[in-house]
């Protein structure tokens, strides 16, 4: 279990969850190899519709259909820039804290499409944004994308 003094905010790379999270995770892998059929054919419908609304609920979001649910922070970004129609002249901005593989990602879509990556110099290590910091605005930004994680200490 993770050391109690760790921030850690980094799942989508190793997994590390807290104990809670954990132990409810190895509640349904018993449940699902108990059953498998009644477990992924009949039931896991209405198990995502309750963690659906949960999270829009969390979020205040008025259109729950709205949401996706993703296996994990790679395949996020990677539905989100395969989903927007860019063109030459579009503009996506990162910033300079950006996960390595999801700039890679945006190189490739820039490449493909036309479109311009653009890199927000931002200070190391991470503070909060000041007037200097914040990215400039372009003429035809089409979409932010950010990922961010992190371990840090107490």
């Amino acid at each position: 279990m993770l050391d109690p003094a760790a921030i850690f905010l980094n799942h989508g790379s190793f997994g590390a969850v807290p104990r809670a999270v954990f132990e409810e995770q190895e509640r349904l892998r018993r449940e699902l190899e108990a059953e498998p059929v009644l477990f992924l054919a009949r039931g896991l419908g209405e198990r995502l519709e309750r963690v659906r609304s949960a999270v829009a609920e969390l979020v205040h979001a008025s259109n729950r259909e709205g949401l996706v649910l993703v296996p994990n922070t790679t395949t996020c970004p990677h539905a989100v820039a395969t989903s927007l129609e860019l063109s030459s002249g579009d503009e996506i901005v990162l910033t300079s804290h950006e996960h390595g593989a999801t700039v890679l990602l945006w190189e490739e879509v820039t490449r493909l499409t036309g479109s311009v990556l653009r890199v927000a110099a931002m200070p190391e290590p991470a503070r909060a944004p000041t007037r200097s910091s914040r990215p400039s605005r372009r003429p035809r930004p089409r979409g932010p994308a950010s990922s961010s994680s992190a371990t840090s200490r107490r």
